[in-house]
């Protein structure tokens, strides 16, 4: 049995705005799904988490890119292995149950929409890998850029 150790950085971006303009900010530590075992017939899940800081009252949207591995596709999102230069299909999704993609609106995808309150909100982000994927041990990852727009 093989174990593979699979991380996903996140990048943020945010539109600028004049200091007394309503405005956004945004903040994500990535997600880590762990080790995956090939031979599992259960998907690997995880969840991370978004923090977007928007003034109260103010209608925001975020949305995330396929991912440096990916291509244009979302679906899969594919995380990479530098060492074996080995690809792991995986996705992020706005719902618990993993039904809805999370994307940029385009492409059968959805983005997240919300109304900020003030403070910091948590935002979660569902991950998931999907089961019996024979690929090489090592460390696998992407890196998607989150863009909120107001």
């Amino acid at each position: 049995m093989k174990w593979i150790k699979i991380a996903l950085a996140m990048g943020c971006m945010g539109f600028a705005a004049p200091a007394f303009a309503q405005n956004c900010t945004l903040a994500s530590g990535g997600l880590e799904f762990g080790v995956y075992d090939f031979s599992s017939p259960a998907p690997l899940d995880t969840i991370g988490t978004i923090l977007v800081n928007c003034s109260q009252g103010l209608t925001f949207r975020i949305r995330l890119d396929a991912g440096r591995n990916s291509g244009l596709g979302f679906s899969p999102r594919f995380m990479q292995s530098a060492a074996a230069n080995a690809r792991i299909a995986y996705n992020l999704y706005i719902d618990p149950s993993r039904s809805m993609i999370w994307g940029n609106g385009d492409q059968s995808t959805s983005a997240f929409s919300g109304v900020g309150v003030g403070i910091a909100m948590q935002i979660p982000v569902f991950g998931r890998v999907f089961p019996a994927q024979i690929v090489p041990p090592g460390a696998y990852q992407d890196r998607v850029t989150i863009t909120v727009e107001w």
